[in-house]
């Protein structure tokens, strides 16, 4: 052990006796080279699991999507029949007596279901859905439409449909691929049929059946990426239909009859048929509970994964090869203008500040040295600057925190002047009065400093235009000493206090509130109280609005009006000044502003 710690110790110290570049070269490779070779050993391994996982995804995703374009377009159909089921004039043509049928009945009952097919026939893209459709009625109507053209014959329900779509006493019945004979007698071309019958107490007064063409179906199996590494198949207990591509016809008879009695609406598997490995994603068809799976080639499917592998190698082999080439060069480019550096980096740390780096290099060297220049021209100036930033950013913020003028306040106030005027109110012309005092004093220029009295005196004619807004709402009290009125103050000091009061506070309450302002010197302090018996904080609320004030955050919502009071405050007269706001729930808030006691020079 003893020796193996000698050993370390002596190469640390030969490796610290090297010069630089080789400090740079020999670091760089072996971080990086351990660095790349972890990484790329931990991606070969987990590679196959991820891509095998996103390949899965999807897939999956694909047969959800195929299988709710199918159910939409499924569920179109049904829309047409629940159209046809709930007609009045249906109804109407099932209680004719065709023995005893007119030839207007007749030609009515022509046209009305002329009229239906063309409608249904024309609706969407079912000009290549559906390939026929015939409704029989009870009465001996049976009205059937087929490429193009109409039939109108005599002939009973047969039983023979009736048995096959009826019993299970469901709205609709639902067939999978098959030759049809309904129209021709003989097995015709391939459809998937969708059959409802019409009940009316206990019997079955219509029966329509619509046929939909097996190749429509076809082509969007086909048509999907899936298709071309194996094959798609949609699965009900009746039969399936193919897109038959590229999976045998043995297995996808064994892969339906797998997924035709699972239950869920999606899920996977993997099936083994003489060695050969698949994979098997399948999705709920929503409208008939019909499953679309997919039927994968394993080997296919992961031919990508392998091909991934493979250059993940490669590129691990190029990266570290060019890497090693980079680091030499990198390293030989940093160890000439970094020794430079250090040189003249000694002499400014001995107090020199008139030296200058003169160089000719563009890269981050070259940037770094010109910081280095830089830096040393303006660090004789930079406690001069931090001080004049300083005062200028307070100068800012106190500008920003000043009060502005609200527009809604303006509008609404119109507006009640406006109904005030129209009811001919004797308290038109007051509030007049006092919205003009309230905006010269809200626009006057000059400084911000103010006396008590004036603010007080803007304070009211903002408390006589919210007094007529809301007569029933609140009343208030102003309670200024003499002595305090001729004292100095800033300017909206008390009006964001009052407003934060009406609309934070009485407002809220369904009784009659009352705001109360002090004023008063206590000791060198002047001091003001806003008091109002409305909604008050909760105890959470109350100490997210003491943190804010403590620890100067802006409030994202309510509160910045106080917020920007307290601000000001300790802004023009010193940390030590400024609000502190007390609270019950549903009782009362009381805010108060501590100010210096500062005479008026001008009196």
């Amino acid at each position: 052990m003893f020796n193996i710690c000698r050993l370390f110790e002596r190469l640390s110290r030969a490796f610290n006796n090297q010069r630089i570049k080789f400090k740079i070269l020999s670091l760089y490779l072996t971080i990086f080279i351990l660095s790349i070779g972890t990484v790329s050993c931990f991606t070969y391994l987990s590679t196959e699991k991820q891509l095998k996982e996103n390949v899965y995804h999807m897939t999956e995703d694909t047969v959800h999507q195929l299988s709710r374009n199918i159910s939409d377009k499924l569920s179109f159909v049904t829309e047409q029949l629940v159209k046809i089921r709930f007609d009045d004039k249906l109804e109407h043509l099932i209680n004719f007596n065709v023995s005893k049928l007119s030839r207007l009945e007749s030609a009515e009952a022509v046209i009305y279901f002329k009229q239906i097919f063309d409608e249904v026939y024309a609706a969407g893209d079912n000009y290549q859905l559906i390939h026929s459709m015939i409704i029989y009625l009870d009465n001996g109507m049976r009205f059937q439409f087929e490429e193009g053209k109409y039939f109108f014959l005599r002939q009973k329900l047969p039983g023979r449909e009736v048995e096959r779509y009826c019993r299970n006493g469901r709205n609709y019945c639902w067939r999978n691929v098959h030759r049809d004979t309904t129209f021709f007698g003989k097995p015709g071309p391939e459809v998937l049929t969708i059959a409802s019958p019409l009940r009316k107490l206990g019997r079955i007064r219509a029966l329509i059946i619509v046929n939909l063409n097996a190749d429509y179906f076809r082509k969007l199996l086909e048509e999907t990426n899936l298709a071309k590494m194996g094959s798609v198949l949609m699965v009900s207990n009746d039969g399936f239909l193919s897109s038959g591509s590229h999976a045998s016809s043995e297995l996808e008879r064994l892969i339906a009859t797998k997924v035709r009695p699972r239950s869920g609406e999606s899920a996977q598997f993997e099936y083994n048929l003489r060695r050969v490995d698949s994979f098997v994603i399948y999705d709920s068809i929503r409208v008939n509970g019909w499953k679309l799976a997919a039927v994968l080639r394993k080997g296919d499917l992961m031919r990508d994964v392998n091909r991934t592998q493979f250059g993940i190698i490669v590129l691990t082999l190029i990266i570290i090869i060019v890497t090693a080439i980079a680091a030499y060069l990198i390293a030989y480019g940093l160890t000439k203008p970094l020794n430079k550096l250090a040189g003249l980096m000694a002499m400014v740390e001995a107090g020199n500040l008139d030296i200058r780096f003169n160089t000719r290099y563009h890269d981050e060297i070259g940037k770094l040295t010109r910081q280095f220049n830089s830096m040393l021209d303006k660090i004789k100036a930079l406690l001069v600057a931090v001080e004049q930033e300083q005062a200028q950013k307070r100068r800012m913020e106190l500008k920003t925190l000043q009060m502005q003028i609200d527009p809604h306040f303006l509008y609404n106030t119109l507006d009640s002047i406006k109904f005030l005027a129209e009811q001919k109110s004797d308290d038109t012309s007051e509030m007049v009065r006092a919205l003009g005092h309230f905006y010269r004093y809200s626009l006057s220029k000059g400084d911000e400093i103010t006396t008590v009295a004036e603010e007080i005196e803007h304070l009211k004619s903002y408390l006589t235009i919210q007094k007529i807004r809301y007569s029933t709402r609140f009343d208030y009290r102003i309670e200024v000493e003499e002595a305090a009125l001729d004292c100095q103050t800033i300017k909206f000091i008390l009006q964001p206090l009052v407003e934060n009061a009406i609309y934070h506070g009485v407002r809220k309450k369904r009784r009659k509130g009352l705001i109360a302002i002090q004023g008063y010197l206590d000791g060198g302090n002047l001091i003001f109280t806003v008091y109002d018996n409305g909604a008050g904080l909760t105890p959470e609320r109350l100490a997210q609005v003491r943190e804010n004030l403590q620890k100067s955050i802006l409030p994202k919502e309510s509160g910045i009006g106080v917020f920007n009071v307290h601000q000001r405050v300790a802004m023009h007269y010193g940390e030590q000044y400024g609000l502190s706001i007390d609270s019950v729930a549903n009782e009362f808030t009381i805010v108060t502003v501590k100010c210096p006691w500062l005479k008026n020079s001008a009196g």
